[in-house]
C-alpha cells in the first residue's frame, strides 16, 4: 500500500484555521511567527478575507502588517476592510507609505475614510495627500521614508547611523552621499 504524505503547508493551514477558531491569541501568534515569510504567504492566501481578518486581530500591528505586505493587494484590502478601523489603521501604520497607500487604494472609500479618520493625524494626512496621484506616476509609486545623516559627521559614524536605521525605514535604493 503506498502511504500518503500530507504537505506540510496543507498541516500548517489546518493547525492556523484550527487555532483561529478555538482563539487562543497566544498560540496563533507563537505558530505564525515560526512561520517563514514564504509560509505566511502560503497560508494566509488560502484564508477567506473573514478567516484573515481574524488572524489579523490576533496578531501586534507590525506583524499583521508584516503579514499584508505579502499578500496580493486584492486580498490585503479585502482583510483590512474586514477589521475594525482601529486595528486596520495600526496595522497600515506600521507599513511603508508607499505600501499602505497601494492597500488604502484597493480599499472601499467608505472604509478608507472609517480608517483614515481614527489613524493618527500624520499618517491619516501623508496617505490622503498620496492617494491624490494616480497609482502609475511617479508620485503613485513614491514613498515618504528618508534617512539622513548630519553633513558634519565621519564617514565611519554616517554608515553606522545607516546602518542601525536600516530596520525602521522602508528598503531603500538609493543613496546620496
Amino acid at each position: 500500500a503506498t502511504e500518503a504524505v500530507i504537505p506540510a503547508e496543507f498541516v500548517k493551514t489546518l493547525s492556523a484555521e484550527e487555532l483561529l477558531n478555538d482563539g487562543d491569541a497566544d498560540r496563533v501568534r507563537t505558530l505564525v511567527e515560526s512561520w517563514s515569510d514564504s509560509d505566511r504567504t502560503h497560508i494566509a492566501s488560502h484564508l477567506d478575507s473573514g478567516a484573515l481578518a481574524l488572524l489579523l486581530d490576533f496578531l501586534d500591528a507590525e506583524v499583521g502588517a508584516d503579514l499584508i505586505e505579502l499578500l496580493p493587494l486584492s486580498q490585503a484590502a479585502d482583510a483590512i476592510e474586514e477589521v475594525e478601523p482601529e486595528a486596520a489603521a495600526e496595522i497600515l501604520g506600521e507599513m511603508a507609505s508607499d505600501e499602505r497607500v497601494d492597500v488604502l487604494a484597493e480599499v472601499e472609500s467608505k472604509e478608507r475614510e472609517a480608517i483614515l479618520d481614527v489613524a493618527d493625524s500624520a499618517t491619516a494626512d501623508e496617505a490622503r495627500a498620496l492617494l491624490e496621484y494616480d497609482a502609475d506616476t511617479a508620485g503613485g509609486q513614491m514613498h515618504t521614508e528618508f534617512l539622513s545623516v548630519e553633513s558634519s559627521m565621519t564617514v565611519a559614524n554616517a554608515v553606522e547611523s545607516i546602518r542601525r536605521a536600516a530596520d525602521e525605514i522602508a528598503p531603500y535604493s538609493i543613496q546620496y552621499l
